[in-house]
């Protein structure tokens, strides 16, 4: 079981994982070592040399023990380079071809196990190092044609001598089969995995250079909106002192939406050049209240309701300025997506588990088919005729915490956007409850 568990742990660094699987490949190889010489001695009564196979055995034995350890030092930054499988293949093959001197030479119907260590050589290695593996195995069978330990009772009984090799063919051809497919199949599982990995990083990539450009795009849009702004917001004052008073909410709405304005754009260079002070500590309650009091002076039209544990969570966090930028943005794509199809509030419920904040926003809009949910959140698109921008920025600000978007579609219709944040990544002060 723990050689399962080393298998796991090391999927994502491939040396780690295939010298694990060596690792169990040895003990298959000692296994069937120790079946076969049980065989031949207890059923044909065959007299093996036993002191030197046993001493080969232990040998192999505390060598692959020591490569056990070997891997719990790989679990502390003590990488496996190739020139160490190298070496391990190398070992397996001297191991073996001594085994097969002592026990009837390449005549022995185990010799073609020679060929094991070649095939994971060409599969593990690169060309030159296979080779080496191949030259050692050439030369091995070689010297075994020659040099070898007789069995002198197969020479004595032809008839058993040929029902043993046959035996022995069979044996090992089975075992040959079992362990490539075993392992072939791993590493094809392995291969499939570092591509899977390969293109989520080249996504991610495009994704970040999308976002560098919007960023690019938006510090110039802040730097122009600047001007417009601020005359709007004389205009705004000048119109307060001439309006009939019932216009005087509108105008003061007017006021509060370019206030709200001028705020972000001055505090956007200090977030980017400061991204840790643009942060707020205190409990995630408070947190919450705040982001709901900013989108109350956003969107004023559109009713948010907040669903609260209990009790409500009390948790202190270090709650960054880019994750209620992230929510907001979540908030106002609800938003978009019932106008003028439903009067319902937006719905934002928290939940709370041992290690991580769970946040779901609900919209009674016309929901997502498969296509747009899939894509939301991988790149510039909408399904709302707009820019798309603003599921994407929120993806990769919760994604820098840690934490995960997930895009469903409840039953009772509408889109719920269900939010991942795991404590750690939040400076969590206090234990959650």
């Amino acid at each position: 079981m723990k050689l399962l568990s080393l298998l796991s742990i090391h999927s994502n660094r491939p040396n780690e994982a295939n010298l694990a699987r060596l690792v169990w490949l040895r003990w298959l190889n000692l296994g069937l070592l120790l079946l076969v010489s049980s065989l031949v001695s207890w059923q044909w009564r065959l007299q093996l040399p036993y002191a030197p196979l046993l001493v080969i055995g232990v040998l192999l034995t505390l060598f692959n023990i020591l490569t056990w350890l070997r891997l719990q030092g790989a679990r502390r930054g003590w990488a496996v380079r190739e020139s160490e499988l190298l070496l391990q293949l190398v070992i397996d093959e001297t191991a073996l071809g001594m085994v097969l001197f002592f026990a009837d030479g390449a005549s022995n119907p185990l010799a073609s196990l020679l060929l094991l260590p070649v095939t994971l050589g060409a599969t593990l290695l690169s060309t030159w190092r296979a080779s080496l593996l191949l030259l050692l195995a050439v030369i091995s069978y070689g010297l075994l044609v020659f040099y070898h330990v007789p069995l002198i009772q197969a020479q004595a009984e032809p008839l058993q001598a040929w029902l043993l090799h046959r035996l022995g063919m069979g044996l090992t051809f089975l075992f040959s089969a079992v362990l490539l497919v075993w392992f072939v199949s791993r590493m094809a599982r392995s291969l499939r995995q570092r591509d899977a990995q390969l293109a989520a990083a080249r996504e991610k990539t495009l994704r970040d250079e999308q976002l560098i450009a919007l960023g690019t795009l938006a510090a110039g849009a802040a730097h122009e909106l600047g001007t417009p702004l601020n005359t709007l917001q004389l205009l705004a004052d000048e119109l307060a002192e001439t309006v009939p008073a019932a216009l005087q909410t509108d105008v003061q709405l007017m006021q509060q939406q370019l206030a709200q304005c001028r705020q972000s754009l001055s505090t956007l260079s200090r977030r980017a050049s400061h991204p840790r002070e643009a942060a707020q500590d205190g409990s995630v309650t408070q947190a919450i209240l705040q982001l709901a009091e900013r989108w109350a002076l956003l969107r004023p039209t559109v009713a948010l309701t907040l669903h609260w544990p209990e009790p409500r969570p009390d948790q202190q966090v270090h709650w960054p300025e880019t994750l209620n930028q992230a929510l907001l943005n979540l908030l106002n794509n609800a938003a978009d997506a019932q106008h003028g199809l439903s009067n319902n509030p937006i719905e934002l419920r928290l939940d709370v588990s041992a290690d991580a904040l769970l946040l779901h926003i609900r919209d009674h809009g016309p929901g997502l088919d498969d296509e747009a949910r899939e894509r939301a959140g991988q790149g510039i698109y909408s399904s709302k005729g707009g820019m798309g921008v603003g599921l994407l920025l929120s993806n990769a600000s919760i994604e820098q915490l840690g934490g995960e978007v997930r895009l469903t579609s409840p039953p009772e219709g509408g889109v719920c956007c269900d939010i991942h944040l795991p404590w750690r990544r939040l400076a969590l002060m206090g234990e959650p409850t």
